[in-house]
């Protein structure tokens, strides 16, 4: 996410908008296509509520997190879905709690870290001011008017801010991850013993329901 200097107004205008910076930026896939098959990740502008800010908010000591959070109506927040090729599965124990087990691969954790550099990228062309990542042990990119640019107009304090994420990689608790249920499918089938949906898309169990 990032800090801009104007009030961005999270909890208003329409779905997967981002208001009060120079550009509106809404889904970005510069990065969705990787290795020449289609996997990658989409750039995307989720419309943040204060909870689940503070859930995708890095844990750096009590006073960052606290100032964290009174900046919220200036934060940008981007999301990197990612189309995993990784494979995990759910069940229930003998006490009949649902137990899950899922580990990203390293190529879909290198797709990750490109998105996050192209979405640190994109905040920063959108005049923030502040450019956050989720790792826990990485600080804020501050933009000095100072900073000492290249030919291209790139600064190069921002180049080493990248390299270091890039460095510390997705190790395990060290970045919050998730699914989202625009991330699922459903499986077409003739029957509803082998899927959820019909040829049509309509589902086998709700009647008028299509996905």
């Amino acid at each position: 996410s990032a800090s801009c200097d104007a009030d961005l107004g999270s909890l208003q205008g329409g779905y997967s908008t981002l208001r009060g910076c120079a550009h509106d930026y809404r889904i970005a896939g510069v990065v969705e296509d990787q290795d020449g098959r289609g996997y990658g990740a989409k750039t995307w502008v989720p419309n943040f509520h204060p909870v689940t800010f503070a859930v995708m908010t890095p844990w750096q000591g009590a006073q960052e997190f606290k100032e964290s959070l009174t900046v919220y109506a200036h934060a940008a927040p981007l999301l990197s879905l990612v189309r995993d090729q990784g494979e995990g599965k759910v069940w229930k124990n003998a006490a009949g709690n649902t137990r899950l087990d899922y580990t990203m691969t390293s190529q879909d954790k290198k797709h990750l870290l490109r998105a996050g550099e192209h979405a640190a990228r994109i905040l920063l062309t959108a005049a923030a001011r502040e450019v956050h990542s989720s790792h826990t042990c990485l600080e804020p990119f501050c933009l000095q008017d100072s900073a000492v640019t290249t030919s291209d107009g790139s600064s190069t304090d921002f180049e080493a801010w990248l390299a270091r994420l890039q460095d510390m990689g997705i190790q395990q608790n060290s970045v919050p991850l998730g699914s989202a249920h625009q991330m699922s499918t459903r499986r077409m089938a003739a029957s509803p013993k082998l899927g959820a949906v019909k040829p049509s898309g309509k589902t086998w169990e709700v009647s008028g329901l299509f996905v």
